[in-house]
């Protein structure tokens, strides 16, 4: 499948020579919002827990990052700020804690360090907690890199020529840093799983030798030597998107000097082909790309730092692209992400814009008549992970079809159709194959008379590792059969077993290997040759690996 992940919106205007004006505009006028001084870096997460995405922005001459609340319809409240360390360059988000709210890291240049933002709820942070990283850190990014299903980080170190990765603790604190090498004065990095083996890899863009390095992932966190892979003239962004509908991750890549976006395709290996370069407007900064048009291909979007416009660039549907239609932004503008800001199911865009200190929100004008998705939530439930989604209205004959990408992988497969109507144009599905530790994102595509498309799609739900429990029976009296529930952590031997007063060996219900997460077992109050045991007091014994628990139960007959 097609990545759905970060898109953009914009503004229509006057072209800079060389960029066509698309005939009409597929995003309204920006509408700026006020960040700190200097923003450089934007990121679009639920930060406060309402279904809706917010907006954060690092500000590298006030050594801040600015949070700017989402009110529901894709306008924004004034930013509060949280101080960070000198020049803060980069911000990205992810819960880093396992406590189901959106966290912060901003890598902060000139103090050589990266700022750990926890979510104390509702969008509100504490303190920065700080760690060392190499010199002059530009970049930041997520993922679950060790695959423990917890969200480590990925820092560019421009004067090192490195990149630093830091494994997660699984509370938001971090180990430190293991460094690789890189080109020469990496300014940019991603992270996808670019080979296919399910394992999360690097990408790096080097301003100081015009190529980007690419690092594979051994499986367990740690990378393989750089290889490395020509571009334009001073890259200064990459991302990473399946652009040619090949199920493999391919790369884009902002070039500064050269005015232009590099393609590289990729092998299905995680080999590229060589870049193909389009032309964009003037010195081009960030990159992100999405299906803005809703064909169903994946699109690229650039911000142009010297012309104050963002190219976009529509997918002919096999990873080459058409001429860039240009959209005015603010000053300078610097990084661009895109996702669903006003909820109506198509991909806005935010753009950090370096010289007038705000940030740019363009949403995109494509009209769909018949659906509107007026809201949705994702959740953890006690029997797993449920999304509810409501619509404005609908055509008849609609289906659903929900798709799901495990552990900050970036390939979404479809797990169900099986989508339940709660009446009122309201819709629930609960995903009951989640297991402990792992992290889930989530897509619905919704087919009607007018097509199939995406209707949107979640942030990551991490499913936190419970500890072995063993619940009291139920019931308790009973007669003449009682249910025992349990918890496993960790795949391994369970065994439960049932005994007499005196100690003597009743009945053993289970006795296998078992995979992590609930349990419940019926007991009828047989013994192991089948005879019904006598009324009284008997005990219970759950034996995981090398813990054990055990209850009491009372059989009245």
């Amino acid at each position: 499948m097609r990545k759905i992940g970060v898109v953009l919106a914009l503004y229509l205007c006057l072209c800079p020579v060389g960029i066509l004006q698309a005939a009409e505009p597929l995003f309204d006028a920006a509408i700026n919002y006020s960040a700190g001084s200097e923003p450089r870096s934007v990121y679009l997460s639920d930060l406060d827990g309402d279904g809706v995405l917010d907006i954060a922005v690092a500000n590298s001459n006030s050594g801040d990052v600015s949070v700017l609340l989402n009110d529901g319809d894709g306008t924004f409240g004034n930013a509060v700020s949280y101080t960070a360390g000198d020049w803060s360059y980069s911000v990205c988000s992810a819960d880093l804690d396992g406590d189901g709210n959106m966290d912060l890291a901003v890598a902060n240049y000139l103090s050589d360090s990266v700022s750990i933002f926890l979510n104390n709820g509702g969008g509100i942070f504490a303190s920065a907690v700080n760690y060392e990283t190499g010199s002059q850190p530009i970049s930041v990014c997520s993922s679950d890199l060790d695959v423990d299903g917890k969200v480590d980080l990925v820092v560019a170190n421009l004067n090192n020529n490195n990149v630093s990765v830091f494994i997660n603790n699984g509370d938001g604190t971090f180990q430190s840093a293991v460094n690789y090498s890189t080109g020469i004065r990496p300014g940019s990095v991603c992270s996808s799983d670019l080979n296919g083996d399910g394992y999360i890899d690097i990408a790096v863009a080097n301003s100081g030798s015009n190529n980007i390095s690419v690092l594979l992932n051994n499986g367990d966190g740690t990378f393989s030597g750089k290889v490395d892979y020509a571009v334009g003239v001073l890259p200064t962004s990459v991302c990473s998107s399946d652009l040619n509908g090949d199920g493999d991750m391919d790369l884009a890549v902002a070039n500064s000097n050269s005015d232009d976006v590099s393609i590289l395709i990729n092998s299905g290996s995680g080999i590229f082909a060589t870049a193909v370069g389009y032309t964009a407007g003037s010195q081009p900064r960030g990159v992100c790309s999405s299906d803005l048009d809703r064909d169903g291909n994946i699109d690229i979007a650039v911000t142009d730092y010297g012309s104050d416009s963002v190219s976009v660039f529509l997918n002919n549907g096999d990873g080459t692209f058409g001429d860039a239609a240009s959209y005015a932004v603010g000053g300078h503008p610097m990084s661009v992400c895109s996702a669903d800001l006003d909820v109506d199911g198509n991909m806005d865009l935010a753009v950090a814009n370096y010289g007038s200190n705000n940030v740019s929100v363009l949403i995109n004008l494509s009209e769909d008549t018949a659906t509107m998705l007026q809201s949705f939530a994702v959740s953890r439930k006690s029997g797993g992970i449920e999304i509810l989604w409501r619509l404005s209205d609908v055509d008849a004959g609609i289906d659903f079809v929900v798709y799901r990408a495990n552990n900050d992988k970036d390939i979404y497969l479809p797990i169900s159709s099986m989508v339940h109507s709660l009446g009122n144009l309201s819709y629930r599905f609960v995903d009951s194959t989640c297991e402990p530790g792992n992290s889930y994102r989530y897509r619905v595509d919704v087919t009607d008379g007018h097509g199939s498309r995406t209707l949107f799609a979640t942030e990551a739900v991490v499913v936190p590792v419970l500890s072995l429990n063993l619940s009291q029976n139920v019931p308790n009296p009973f007669n003449p059969m009682t249910i025992i529930h349990y918890n496993v952590s960790e795949q391994t031997r369970v065994r439960l077993e049932v005994f007499d007063i005196t100690g003597r060996l009743v009945a053993v219900l289970v006795d296998k290997v078992q995979k992590p997460g609930p349990i419940a077992v019926e007991w009828k109050g047989r013994d192991e040759s089948g005879g019904m045991v006598s009324s009284g007091v008997y005990f219970y014994r759950l034996t995981a690996g090398k813990e054990s628990l055990t209850k009491k139960l009372v059989l009245l007959r």
